[in-house]
This record gives C-alpha cells, sequence and structure tokens, in this order.
C-alpha cells in the first residue's frame, strides 16, 4: 500500500486504465485515489448529464496583487472593495471567457452560470463525455446506505482551457461536508429551565445594547436542511423580539427542504437563523441552499460572497471537515473565494470543530477542521458557560462526552504574521501553522441554546451555534461603527494584550480539548477568549474618512 495521500479517506490500492490523455495537462492537487471500506459499482448511465465547474483565473495576474490589497485595508489605507470595483480588478478575464464559450461549443456542452465576480462557469453534458475531455477516470462507491459517483487519479485540462482554468469541481460527487453540532442540536429540552436564550447567552458576554442589526446583511451557508417559517415566528414572537426578514436562496437547484430527506438538518439551520437573528433582529438574512458536496459548497458560498445584490457584510458557515480530507486545488481554490470575502469587507465566521483537537479524524493525531483553520475568517471555538442574567458563574474549555471545542495547528496554512503577537505551538512536523480557533463562545449541550424548530424546543449546541453568535456580534459592531469590520482577527492578535487588559475578551484558563490545554494568553482550545462585547466593540476604531475608495492598482 502506497502513502495515504488524503488523511486516510483515500488511499492507492489498485491502478485504473487511463483514459487517452494526449494533449491532456494535470491540473496539480486533484489527486484521488480508491476508498478505504467502500464497494466499487459499475457507474449504472455513464451517458447521464453531469454538471462540473470550472473556476477561472483572475485578470489581474501580478503575484500578491488581492494580497497587497487586503493589507491596505486591514491598515485602514482603502475601504473594502465595492462589488463593482473587484470585477473590474480581479473579476475573470473577457478572454478567458470566450475560451471556455468557444471550448464548450466545440465538445457540444451546454455552458451556464457564468459569473465574472465569482470567476466560475458550468459545463454540463453527457458525463461520459466530459470525463473523456477532462481526462478522468470515472468510478462509482457506494459505502452504507449511500452511492455516488467519483473518480480515481487526477483531472486534466484540455490544452485550450490549461491556461484560463485554476480549478475543476463536480466529478467527486461525495457528499462529504459535516455540520458541526451534531445529534446535540436536535435534543429536546428536558424543562424551561435547560439551555440559554441567545439573548440571555448575549447578556452575560455584555453585547453592546440599543443596537438590532439594522442596516446589515448576514448570510448562512446550508447544505441541506430546512426551515418552517412557522417555527421562526413561535422563536421570535417568545422572544417578543421582530421577526427578521429571511430570504431563501437557492443555488444549483437546492431548495429550503424541512422535513425532507436531509431533515436532520432542520435543527441546525433554524438554529443558526434563530441565534442570528435574536442578536440582530432588524438585519437581513439571506440563507444559501446548496449541494453538500465540494462543488456544492464552493458555490455556495461563492454565491453569498458575490452577491451584488443582498451586500452581505457577515457570514456564518457551520460546515466543514478536517484538513487532510481536502484535495489540494479545491482547498486552495475555497481560499481564494474566503480572501475575496474579505476584500469585499465580509466578515466569515466558521465552527472549528466539535471534535477537539483530532478534528473527525481517529488517529489520534493533531488536525484542524477547514475552512475554521483558513487564515480569512474568524474561527469559533466552544466554552461551557455557567451563569444567570447578566453575571457568568464560570466559564471552562468545553470537553465532555458531548465532544470538545476543535482547535490547533494548521498543517496547509502558514501562521500570518499577526499571529506573531501571540504564542502559538509549532505543529507537526515542525511546521510554524496558522493557529485556531480565534475565538469562543457557548458551545456545550449541556448549557445550549434553546431554539425552536419541528414544534418544540430544542437545545441548540456545538461550535456550530458559537458561529452564528459571533455572526451577531460583529452585525452589531458593523451597525455602531457605520461600516464594516471586515477580517477582524489582525485587530483582535496585534491588540489582545490591550483587550485583555480592558476586559474586551477573556481568556479561558481552564481545561482542554484533548491534546492542548488552556492558559493565560491564546490557546489552541478557546482563542482569545470569549468576548465582552461592548468593550470589544468600542475598540474597533471608525473607519477614517480619508480612506481610498479609488479602483485598486496594486504595484
Amino acid at each position: 500500500m502506497s502513502r495515504d495521500t488524503n488523511g486516510g479517506l483515500y488511499t492507492r490500492r489498485e491502478t485504473d486504465a487511463r483514459p487517452n490523455r494526449r494533449a491532456l495537462i494535470k491540473l496539480e492537487g486533484t489527486e484521488l485515489s480508491a476508498l478505504v471500506g467502500a464497494k466499487r459499482e459499475r457507474i449504472r448511465d455513464s451517458q447521464a448529464p453531469l454538471t462540473i465547474t470550472l473556476h477561472l483565473r483572475s485578470r489581474e495576474r501580478r503575484r500578491g496583487a488581492m494580497e497587497r490589497v487586503l493589507e491596505e485595508i486591514i491598515s485602514g489605507e482603502r475601504a473594502p472593495l465595492t462589488h463593482g470595483e473587484f470585477k473590474r480588478t480581479f473579476g475573470a478575464a473577457p478572454a478567458d471567457l470566450v475560451a471556455v464559450r468557444r471550448f464548450a461549443a466545440a465538445r457540444g456542452f451546454t455552458l451556464g452560470g457564468v459569473s465574472i465576480c465569482k470567476r466560475i462557469a458550468r459545463l454540463t453534458g453527457p458525463g461520459a463525455a466530459l470525463a473523456k475531455a477532462f481526462g478522468v477516470n470515472r468510478v462509482r462507491y457506494r459505502l452504507d446506505d449511500t452511492a455516488w459517483n467519483s473518480f480515481i487519479g487526477c483531472v486534466y485540462l484540455p490544452a485550450e482551457l490549461a491556461d484560463a482554468v485554476v480549478g475543476v469541481l463536480g466529478f467527486d460527487a461525495r457528499p462529504d461536508l459535516r455540520r458541526h453540532g451534531g445529534d446535540a442540536m436536535l435534543e429536546r429540552a428536558r424543562d424551561d429551565r435547560h439551555g440559554y436564550t441567545a439573548l440571555e447567552v448575549a447578556a452575560m458576554y455584555g453585547f453592546p445594547t440599543g443596537l438590532d442589526g439594522r442596516g446589515q446583511r448576514i448570510g448562512v451557508i446550508a447544505l441541506g436542511g430546512g426551515y418552517l417559517e412557522s417555527d421562526l415566528k413561535t422563536y421570535f414572537k417568545a422572544l417578543k423580539l421582530p421577526m427578521p426578514r429571511i430570504r431563501a436562496k437557492s443555488v444549483d437547484g437546492v431548495r429550503n427542504a424541512p422535513r425532507g430527506p436531509t431533515a436532520q438538518f432542520d435543527g441546525e439551520i433554524t438554529g443558526d437563523i434563530e441565534t442570528v437573528g435574536a442578536i440582530a433582529p432588524r438585519a437581513e438574512i439571506a440563507v444559501y441552499f446548496g449541494p453538500n458536496t465540494a462543488r456544492g459548497f464552493f458555490e455556495s458560498v461563492a454565491a453569498a460572497v458575490h452577491d451584488e445584490r443582498a451586500h452581505n457584510t457577515v457570514l456564518s458557515i457551520s460546515w466543514g471537515q478536517a484538513e487532510v480530507h481536502w484535495r489540494k486545488s479545491t482547498l486552495a481554490g475555497f481560499d481564494r473565494l474566503l480572501k475575496e470575502a474579505a476584500v469585499l469587507g465580509i466578515t466569515v465566521c466558521c465552527s472549528s470543530g466539535d471534535s477537539g483537537s483530532f478534528a473527525d479524524k481517529r488517529d489520534r493525531v493533531a488536525h484542524v477542521n477547514y475552512p475554521g483553520s483558513s487564515p480569512y475568517v474568524l474561527s469559533c471555538g466552544g466554552t461551557t458557560l455557567l451563569g444567570a442574567g447578566a453575571r457568568i458563574r464560570s466559564e471552562t474549555v468545553w470537553h465532555n462526552a458531548t465532544g470538545a471545542s476543535g482547535g490547533g495547528v494548521s498543517a496547509v496554512f502558514a501562521k500570518p504574521h499577526w499571529q506573531n503577537h501571540v504564542q502559538v505551538p509549532v505543529g507537526r512536523g515542525g511546521f510554524e501553522g496558522r493557529g485556531v480557533p480565534d475565538v469562543a463562545a457557548n458551545a456545550d449541550p449541556l448549557t445550549g441554546y434553546r431554539i425552536y424548530g419541528h414544534g418544540a424546543w430544542h437545545v441548540g449546541a456545538g461550535t456550530s451555534a458559537a458561529a452564528p453568535l459571533w455572526a451577531g456580534l460583529i452585525a452589531r459592531i458593523n451597525q455602531l461603527r457605520g461600516a464594516p469590520v471586515g477580517l477582524p482577527t489582525p485587530h483582535l492578535y496585534r491588540k489582545f494584550t490591550e483587550l485583555a487588559a480592558r476586559g474586551a475578551v477573556v481568556p479561558i484558563t481552564k481545561g482542554n480539548n484533548g491534546l492542548y490545554r488552556a492558559r493565560k494568553g491564546w490557546d489552541c482550545c478557546t482563542g482569545v477568549g470569549s468576548p465582552r462585547g461592548a468593550k470589544l466593540a468600542r475598540s474597533f476604531a471608525k473607519p477614517t474618512r480619508g480612506a481610498r475608495r479609488s479602483s485598486p492598482r496594486p504595484s
């Protein structure tokens, strides 16, 4: 058996005959090997229609151009880009779109979903023809009750697309994204005292009062499940709050589907909406429903980031999986997308995971979850919170029989320069990686959030509950300062000592998440700690009036 190239899920046990790949160029980072433990089946209908997504390169091809613009935004020299500015500077090049159109016409594929901002285009055609065009060796897998089409080997680019395309998604349809929170989100409340409302948690964390998220637009990612409007009305009425304006947005044909085939996610999606809506009831909330595949996840986040009608200022993501499960090319493309969110001034709040320092792996080796490990997100860990009213009696790292706060050191992303202000442990093999999480909030199912779904009260928990709580706090901070915070992590780390001294963040000093222990200062369990919202809000200066708004011209 050769080296495990995808973290244990896929390993090379067999070699298959390869399609003819003359005039094809290997797309690096797309390696996919046989899935251990899954049964191989014949593809039932090789001519069945298949849709793949092409991720196109940026028209601005100077190395580090977007990073330089982001640094100017972080430093206050420049305001975040508008969607129009982004499209003109970093959108897809017209010549590349022409190349894709010509390729589709010549091969008889249907071209759709073309977006200059998202830099994507969809090709639809017979699966066998698409596989031949991209040199893909297709297979079909069955694992337990789930079956899907996939491939073995690599994806290759036709010569006419080699310069234009940086990623291809859709040949592997494995439903592989996990929702952080698990069964805890569907636990029925044992009595009226079990769990806190989001407002009670906000009060304990001292969120700024007199704010309701007015003027903010918050995106929520949903890869399955749905919500019932009747449940939301009951919830907000019980909290004596106005019901936010909520829009369900379909990505690639997936729609709000409560009580459907993915009903196990209903409580999760409902909990996200109710938590963020309770903190920011006057904000507009858009829920992006997409397929639970790598392609669906990418397109759902792309839809939220580049939604020119919604103009989201905050995005809440409670999905992900260990870094080792991601193919390199997919992860690289996804992270470009999260960088684009930061350049557009969107704060992306991600859950860090609910399996402690081992992520979703069982090899007893340190792992972290992605996208929570991205340098362009606010990674949210979990605590066990005990208190009443506005008083916290105790707060420790969440780690018990129900789960643990995800955290550790990335094996993929180098430590960002703004994390030089805290002590991040050295990762595996001596790699100085990005430390996660950045912050934390209540996540323990035993002290969770009261939500209303499927006609009953439940307790929502996990870091998938901490992420929307932080998203609601960011919305209030944006409203207070009159401009989006954007990427908040440089501020949190560079001013950590000052913020901790002022009590704007409170480090969690008791507990562990497996391999890592809590300590004074930043740690791999709960980051800089939990918020004291009003104090934290005051630490974010209002934007400088002189910040440039002209289209970027990076040197």
